[in-house]
């Protein structure tokens, strides 16, 4: 009977010490496992990096208590990769949305480029492959220069793909 006891609270012990881990997903969800980088990925990474531009202690002092809003201008993203233009699209539509939500700043389209008191500039490449973790490593760097070409704020951030067998 003892030993019986000390088998069932043995099993007890070991199954309640399982761990799993699941990703909740939608159901009609296509689930990216190329590695490749899409929308999710830049709107993740620009959304980060907006963040910390936001709690910068340069926008905190400079732009944050400002009465005006300051005027911003999103260029063309230097992309290392193929799909050039669509990665370059998705990473400028997600900066631009940051800055339509941020009552601090104010976008300008191109024809109104020269009007604008910040330039965003970013870059992304892969930083690493590595074929032993079957992953790739993206880098993004974004810039705020001010009209004078003088970077006032960077920011790198770094996105961790694993790729399908």
């Amino acid at each position: 009977m003892k030993l019986q006891l000390y088998f069932l609270a043995l099993f007890l012990l070991l199954s309640s010490c399982k761990t799993t881990t699941k990703l909740p997903t939608d159901n009609n969800q296509t689930i990216d496992i190329s590695g490749n980088f899409n929308a999710t990925d830049a709107e993740i990474a620009i959304n980060d990096i907006y963040l910390a531009f936001q709690e910068s202690e340069w926008y905190l002092s400079e732009i944050a208590d400002a009465a005006i809003a300051s005027k911003a201008y999103v260029q063309n993203f230097e992309v290392n990769l193929d799909n050039k233009s669509y990665i370059n699209k998705l990473l400028k539509s997600a900066l631009n949305q940051q800055l339509n939500d941020d009552d601090q700043m104010e976008q300008l389209k191109a024809q109104n480029k020269s009007m604008a008191s910040y330039v965003f500039r970013g870059k992304l490449s892969v930083s690493e492959r590595n074929e032993d973790q079957n992953s790739v490593t993206y880098q993004l760097n974004i810039v705020l220069t001010n009209p004078a070409n003088e970077t006032v704020w960077e920011k790198t951030d770094f996105i961790k793909k694993y790729l399908n067998n």
